[in-house]
């Protein structure tokens, strides 16, 4: 999708390759793009911004893939449904 909320599909994609290299590209009007650390970013609406992307994506080395998807796992892991549930009682205290 261009825009929408949380994606729970970029998610999704960290979980499946865990412990392994990979690249996400997402649109950086996605909630994930905020909470997914080491995705490339690009503006869905722009052709030579999502070929650069997409570029950058396909060209990046297996060591940079490797800790690009480890900054994901840790953000991934960090965001689970009992942390969301604290931040949100913490903020309705505030």
């Amino acid at each position: 999708p261009l825009r929408d909320g949380l994606n729970l599909v970029a998610k999704e994609y960290v979980a499946a390759r865990k412990g392994q290299g990979g690249s996400l590209v997402l649109s950086e009007f996605t909630g994930a793009s905020v909470v997914v650390d080491g995705a490339i970013l690009t503006n869905p609406y722009s052709h030579r911004r999502m070929d650069e992307a997409i570029d950058a994506a396909l060209m990046m080395p297996m060591a940079e893939q490797r800790e690009r998807m480890q900054r994901m796992e840790r953000a991934v892991d960090t965001l689970s449904v009992a942390n969301w549930a604290s931040e949100q009682l913490n903020a309705l205290e505030h």
